[in-house]
């Protein structure tokens, strides 16, 4: 069974990694392993814990494996107030 609920702080090391392995995977398409991983290298769980204070964030868990399989968030990003972005896996 799949659980929904709000990010909690003890999950950020864990959100962080899940967005990190999949941006390798699917946004190597469209950027460079280097490119990726320059900006990938600022994402940490700290940078989680600082955005969930400005946006709605939620996991996403699977009971059976006790694992977070996909987090999504949404809210003003870039620094903008007109921008939003939804992010999941």
């Amino acid at each position: 069974m799949i659980i929904k609920r709000f990010f909690k702080d003890s999950d950020a090391e864990e959100v962080a990694n899940l967005v990190k392995e999949t941006m390798l995977t699917t946004n190597i398409k469209d950027y460079s392993k280097k490119y990726l991983e320059n900006d990938l290298e600022h994402l940490t769980a700290q940078d989680f814990k600082e955005k969930a204070e400005y946006f709605h964030c939620y996991v996403f868990i699977d009971d059976t494996l006790n694992k977070i399989i996909a987090v999504g968030s949404i809210g003003p990003y870039w620094g903008r107030q007109d921008e939003s972005s939804l992010f999941n896996r």
